[in-house]
């Protein structure tokens, strides 16, 4: 009698906490977790944190991953990045570059990196990299305009960064290179811009230089027309902004700005402070549609306006920003539809496929504001950006 209510109350017990729950759980009651366990159906709504500073999108801009990713765990990611080119052959192929961390190259489309080491030592790993030109006649030779050991530098590979060897050295301390252009017909001719206000150039492939303009202000950024080296624009450390088409020669600030704004914000940056503010999202954007280097954008003040004539008339391009979340910060302009237009302005991503006619908001990730953006050339559903807090 007595063994055979023990049997009877264990098959009690088994049947109450075991064969009750497995049932349960298997409907679909989840009583195992306790009140930590969110429902499925409010994980499918989360809105993902996306962490470092390089983001990248496989549709368009609809959702974005974390892209800054090194491959090797004992080299850190760049904390700012402040130049970045797609190869013009191998899409998968793709360098960058940013505050003392020197020359970073993926081969699977932006998803990781690594540092680029050069087996010749001339490039610092610790170089601040301001600017990276691929020659569109030969794709293997890159130029960099590199800051390490107190100088700007000037610096070529012929082997995709293999190898660098030293083509200029600023003869003052602590002045940079901050950018450089290839001419795309003449490969031994190359132009770039210096923390020393000058604008030089060299015909015999970096042997000897020549200054061919100086300027009041440093030149932070240097922009040429891809198709014709004789189209030049330089943006100096205030913003400002002069144009030459004399490849250099002559040049005007006289580039048809509107009534009472300036060209671009009219902050006024030290000469590596123009790169960290851009860097906080404060930088300035200027910029040639990548199909048609005539039609240029640039910010004004809190507007986005539009030439069509490189620069000598403008007019304006309708934001549906909220006044408090201008001025515009970034802008990308698909290659393959110069319709279709992002802009960004303070957390808000918008896009246009008419021109700026109208727009729509694409929803961004919790805390993420973009600071660049970049559209794959290859593909324009692939897109980057450099987001900061």
């Amino acid at each position: 009698m007595i063994l055979r209510t023990i049997v009877f109350i264990i098959l009690l017990a088994l049947i109450f906490f075991v064969v009750v729950p497995v049932a349960l759980y298997l409907a679909g009651v989840n009583i195992f977790s306790g009140n930590n366990v969110t429902p499925s159906a409010s994980r499918q709504t989360e809105i993902p944190k996306i962490s470092g500073i390089l983001i990248r999108s496989e549709d368009g801009g609809s959702n974005w991953k974390s892209a800054g990713i090194s491959e090797n765990p004992n080299v850190a990611f760049p904390s700012a990045i402040y130049s970045f080119v797609i190869h013009p052959q191998d899409s998968n192929a793709i360098y960058l570059g940013g505050a003392v961390s020197g020359l970073w190259k993926s081969t699977n489309q932006g998803r990781t990196w690594n540092q680029v080491v050069d087996a010749s030592g001339v490039l610092a790993p610790n170089a601040d990299i301001y600017d990276i030109k691929i020659a569109s006649a030969n794709p293997d030779v890159m130029y960099v305009a590199a800051y390490q050991k107190n100088n700007g530098r000037v610096l070529k590979s012929e082997d995709g960064g293999e190898h660098f060897t030293e083509l200029y050295v600023t003869s003052k301390d602590k002045a940079g290179v901050f950018g450089v252009i290839a001419d795309p017909v003449d490969k031994k001719h190359l132009l770039a811009v210096t923390g020393e206000n000058a604008l030089i150039e060299t015909f015999n492939g970096g042997q000897t230089w020549r200054i061919k303009k100086l300027f009041i202000r440093p030149i932070a950024r240097l922009i040429g027309n891809p198709r014709n080296i004789q189209e030049l624009y330089v943006i100096n450390a205030d913003g400002k902004v002069f144009k030459s088409v004399t490849g250099g020669k002559d040049w005007s600030d006289e580039i048809g700005a509107l009534p009472s704004e300036p060209v671009v914000p009219g902050y006024e940056l030290g000469l590596f402070d123009f790169f960290t503010q851009h860097a906080k999202g404060k930088g300035e954007i200027f910029m040639l549609d990548p199909s048609n280097a005539s039609r240029v954008y640039s910010a004004q003040g809190t507007r986005l306006v539009r030439s069509e004539d490189a620069g000598l008339t403008w007019s304006e391009v309708t934001l549906l920003f909220s006044k408090e979340l201008l001025p515009p910060t970034a802008l990308a302009i698909d290659p393959y539809k110069s319709s279709t237009i992002f802009v960004v302005a303070g957390d808000e991503l918008q896009k246009s496929t008419d021109d700026g006619a109208t727009w729509r908001n694409i929803p961004l990730p919790d805390g993420v504001r973009i600071l660049s953006l970049i559209i794959h050339p290859k593909d324009s559903k692939i897109m980057f950006a450099v987001v900061g807090k």
